[in-house]
């Protein structure tokens, strides 16, 4: 990983749902790795992806915090996730209502390790 990134995508850069992802590192400013799982040799199947996420899908985010790193997957979460903590975006959706009421469920599900993070509101 570079000494600036802190973020990991994985996933094929063909996938729909991962170019979500690397577009909205893009749009934030943040600074990322991304490795494409799902092409070669990088298996979705492998234990070592499948210990990052059991249901084997792209993409994956892996944000290594000083707390601890917090593994996301599904596009989805993965947005809601990157927007709520980082970039400028944060501060405007901490005042969005309704945003985190209408996903959190949804959110959790999609992403074990989010449940650790503390909740906003």
């Amino acid at each position: 990983m570079h000494a600036s990134a802190k973020l990991e995508v994985l996933g094929r850069p063909s996938s729909i749902n991962v170019r979500k992802v690397l577009w909205l590192c893009a749009e934030l400013g943040i600074p990322f790795e991304h490795q494409p799982w799902g092409l070669g040799e990088l298996s979705l199947q492998s234990p070592e992806f499948l210990a990052l996420n059991p249901n084997g899908h792209i993409p994956v985010v892996i944000d290594h915090r000083p707390e601890g790193e917090v593994v996301v997957w599904e596009s989805m979460a993965c947005a809601l996730y990157l927007a709520r903590h980082h970039g400028e975006a944060r501060a405007e959706l901490a005042g969005v209502g309704g945003l985190d009421a209408g996903v959190e469920g949804e959110e959790v599900g999609a992403a074990g390790d989010l449940r650790q993070l503390p909740q906003h509101g």
